[in-house]
């Protein structure tokens, strides 16, 4: 068990091997610069934060009680599954893409990049393919990419989940809105 208090600094390579533990806890950021591989397990206490800068690869899993960041220029793939009812911010100017399980419920930002949910076979409407998030911000400019998954965002009406969408696409508020078809799908009309 490697166990991180805040105002970590990590620049060099972590390989978290076999049943090892990496134990995030702290209300300060534990910073990962290096290269992250995890086969074992990753556990973010309540009130942490986790930022990784430099690649992250699983498949091991990452329970998330508070908060987890990708900050990375790069494009790369996170295999492991994300659990938990803390936040992720995506902060890095490249993309992620999630390809483990994310069963998690928190809230989600993108504040820069994109942000994806890989691929899935699981039929929809399945829980296969349902996001659950709590809260969902998109800056302006930035990309959250859901293809083949429903999206769950809790405690928030339609119109508020619009104004979210329309912010991220750069429309603001006005005579854009987003219609929902028949099946269940979503496009922006001008």
């Amino acid at each position: 068990t490697l166990a991180l208090s805040g105002s970590v600094y990590l620049f060099n390579a972590v390989n978290n091997a076999g049943n090892a533990t990496i134990h995030i806890s702290g209300n300060t950021p534990n910073n990962f610069y290096g290269a992250v591989t995890n086969s074992g397990t990753i556990s973010v206490d309540t009130g942490a934060i986790a930022i990784f800068y430099g690649t992250y690869t699983g498949p091991g899993p990452v329970t998330n009680n508070g908060a987890l960041a990708f900050n990375a220029p790069d494009t790369f793939l996170v295999a492991s599954s994300i659990t938990g009812p803390g936040s992720l911010n995506h902060a890095g100017t490249g993309t992620t893409t999630l390809t483990g399980a994310y069963s998690a419920s928190g809230p989600v930002a993108v504040t820069a990049g994109q942000l994806a949910f890989g691929p899935t076979l699981a039929p929809r409407q399945s829980p296969g393919v349902l996001l659950n998030m709590q809260k969902l911000s998109i800056t302006p400019g930035n990309s959250l990419d859901i293809t083949n998954h429903d999206l769950l965002i809790g405690n928030a009406n339609m119109t508020t989940i619009e104004n979210e969408i329309l912010n991220g696409l750069g429309f603001g508020s006005g005579t854009d809105k987003i219609t929902r078809s028949e099946e269940h799908t979503s496009e922006l009309q001008s």
